[in-house]
């Protein structure tokens, strides 16, 4: 990693070395030093919403979803790179079977990164990660606050979670447009507050929720 045939580092590549030995170093350290840094990961990971930890995803497809940072600059650094960090992970645990992470389907169908730095900003709004949280519990449609861009007081969110102020009415109307292109089953149509849209989705309509199971019995998050 010589620079200009002297023999001396590329002050960009000192500088990442530096921040992932920091990162490396504080993981196994219990300091103030190590919650900021796992802080950091962690808001990154919201933001990207993704099922990977955002170390291992490709920069370039989902690094502009990230909060500008230095944990967002060695994630783009390393990216550019054959190195792979393999340390402490911040990831989010899906709800159930199946469950599908919403931005990861975005990305998976090429939506531009234009069209995603709309909808992040409402999906943080709505404090939404998973399609499981914008579902009534049977998990068969999609519930009418999350479709008018309103917090639904059944999703459990992070008190870290960033607080996004509410969408604009040209906000809301491409979220719309991603659920009903996405997530929604064709035909499906939401004419009152109690008819409800129909997701798409087939592998995802399981009962069967994780962690709040009790024997056979399923405990329903809202009754519809």
């Amino acid at each position: 990693m010589g620079f200009q045939g002297f023999g001396l580092h590329h002050p960009s590549n000192s500088q990442l070395i530096e921040h992932l030995q920091a990162i490396v170093t504080h993981s196994h350290r219990d300091s103030p030093s190590h919650d900021l840094h796992l802080q950091d990961m962690e808001l990154v990971q919201c933001y990207v919403g993704s099922e990977q930890p955002f170390w291992d995803l490709p920069y370039q497809l989902h690094g502009h979803l990230a909060p500008k940072g230095w944990i967002q600059f060695t994630w783009e650094e390393l990216s550019a790179t054959n190195l792979s960090l393999k340390g402490p992970l911040a990831t989010i645990s899906s709800n159930r079977e199946s469950d599908v992470f919403i931005m990861d389907e975005l990305v998976r169908r090429d939506w531009s990164a234009k069209s995603l730095q709309v909808l992040n900003p409402v999906r943080l709004h709505l404090g939404v990660t998973l399609l499981s949280q914008c579902c009534t519990a049977a998990g068969t449609h999609i519930h009418p606050d999350i479709w008018q861009c309103k917090r639904n007081t059944n999703v459990l969110r992070s008190p870290h979670w960033p607080n996004f102020k509410a969408p604009t009415p040209t906000a809301v109307r491409a979220w719309q447009s991603m659920l009903t292109d996405v997530f929604v089953a064709p035909g499906s149509r939401l004419s009152t507050g109690t008819t409800f849209l129909s997701i798409s989705f087939e592998d995802f309509r399981t009962y069967r929720w994780n962690l709040i199971q009790l024997k056979n019995s399923i405990h329903y998050l809202t009754s519809y």
